[in-house]
């Protein structure tokens, strides 16, 4: 049967909504004895705070269901992701979102998500939130303490994420408001005297920002900046931009970016593959690799079919560097195996295979693996795009079954677990919670567990 048809098919069979009910959920982070003994160091009270908290009633899977509406368009949303037992009181952990407005003004917040200090619910709250002088077009992160943000105007910035105090609570817990009214309006204040978790502090240079110009001697046009992506064991931040230019500097020391032209169109992602290896996707539905310390030297290069378009969102597995997942403009999801790729690539090896997912013609924004939570093993992808559509796939076999994954086992185990009328722009997924958070236009940010 004709393969395009059966993408076809499988588009109109997956139309079924998420039931977070059906499996139980624990979403306690699990950590290592090493850091468990640092942390109680640190804080002596912590075993007294799991025993209270051990006869409490377990939360059911739908609690971590959870929706909050902003005053601003989330374009961007990035798990805070650390192996450091931080803030065990109360289980919050924090999203970093960006965002813009009518007024083309441009955000950068903090939200905390968790339990409540009571721990009988699930709560997102509001934290500290400032503004970038052009729109984000991308969020990655250094360690756990630095965000590294690309802008439209060219420009790499670096961002402290600094916690203000040790002892962090939900404000809502603890300060008391007159009204509903003055309560919200005191929340989405950028005020550095209310009890915020985190302070964002940009660390660039504002009299000499880092700017990406595809020409370093004509400073005249910069580069429109779509993605970045960063390496701590090569030390390097790699940027792209919509005239197919890669840009590279360093991390502890970033200065003016080295530049060079890799695509004759946009790249729209970019990823490391591994420390010595760039992967990026492109407008002209082309995956390719580079090396990075040679961006002339081309490691792997590969197109889709041109009636599936531009690839417009990447995601590089997380244990397996050869094995990639892609979105395109049509809706349809590739899943790449680069490992025996062949010399005489075009004619003899298709290194990918195509699964129906969202609507046709639908643009994919985001896509990433999804791998073991705290609860059980699993394989899966999960993806959203302008369709208004979060959907994920998820297998409990083995890692090695994405080489031989069919379209009917694709179809038999995709779920769609959002549904909204405006573009679902990004998401992120935080393995040791088993939480999906995504950012739609509909100005709200959304939690779904795993």
């Amino acid at each position: 049967e004709n393969p395009a048809s059966q993408i076809t098919m499988a588009a109109n069979n997956i139309r079924f909504m998420f039931n977070p009910d059906q499996h139980s959920y624990n979403p306690s982070i699990p950590y290592n004895q090493d850091d468990k003994q640092m942390f109680e160091e640190e804080n002596d009270d912590i075993d007294n705070y799991n025993n209270n908290n051990h006869n409490n009633q377990e939360l059911k899977r739908s609690d971590y269901l959870k929706e909050y509406e902003l005053d601003y368009t989330p374009n961007i949303i990035r798990w805070i992701k650390s192996n450091y037992l931080q803030h065990i009181k109360g289980e919050q952990h924090t999203v970093l979102v960006s965002g813009y407005n009518h007024c083309n003004d441009n955000f950068l917040q903090t939200f905390n998500y968790g339990k409540s200090e009571n721990g009988e619910s699930i709560e997102v709250i509001a934290d500290h939130k400032i503004k970038i002088n052009s729109e984000i077009s991308d969020i990655q992160f250094a360690d756990d303490q630095t965000a590294i943000i690309v802008t439209v105007n060219g420009q790499i910035q670096l961002i402290k994420l600094e916690q203000k105090n040790d002892e962090y609570s939900p404000r809502s817990t603890h300060q008391k408001y007159d009204n509903e009214d003055e309560k919200m309006l005191l929340l989405n204040q950028n005020d550095d005297s209310l009890d915020n978790k985190w302070n964002l502090n940009p660390i660039s240079s504002k009299e000499n920002p880092i700017i990406c110009y595809p020409n370093p001697n004509n400073k005249k046009y910069h580069g429109v900046l779509t993605s970045v992506a960063v390496s701590t064991i090569a030390g390097k931040i790699v940027a792209s931009d919509e005239n197919g230019f890669i840009y590279i500097t360093d991390i502890d020391n970033p200065k003016a970016p080295t530049s060079q032209s890799c695509s004759s169109s946009s790249i729209n992602c970019i990823g490391f593959a591994n420390s010595d290896t760039i992967v990026s996707v492109s407008m002209s539905g082309q995956l390719m690799l580079w090396d990075l310390r040679d961006l002339k030297k081309v490691v792997h290069a590969q197109s889709l079919p041109r009636k599936h378009g531009a690839l417009t969102s990447l995601s590089i597995h997380p244990h397996r560097n050869h094995i990639f997942a892609t979105g395109t403009e049509t809706g349809t999801v590739a899943i790449w195996d680069i490992r025996n790729r062949s010399s005489n690539i075009e004619q003899q090896y298709k290194p990918y295979k195509l699964f129906a997912g969202h609507n046709e013609y639908t643009v994919i924004n985001d896509i990433k693996f999804i791998g073991n939570t705290v609860d059980h093993e699993i394989n899966g992808l999960v993806t959203c795009g302008n369709d208004g559509e979060t959907q994920i796939f998820q297998s409990e076999q083995n890692s090695d079954f994405w080489k031989e994954l069919s379209q009917s086992t694709w179809n038999t185990n995709i779920t769609t677990c959002q549904q909204e009328k405006y573009p679902i722009s990004s998401l992120d997924f935080y393995e040791q919670l088993g939480i999906v958070a995504t950012a739609c236009h509909a100005q709200k940010i959304n939690f779904f567990p795993i």
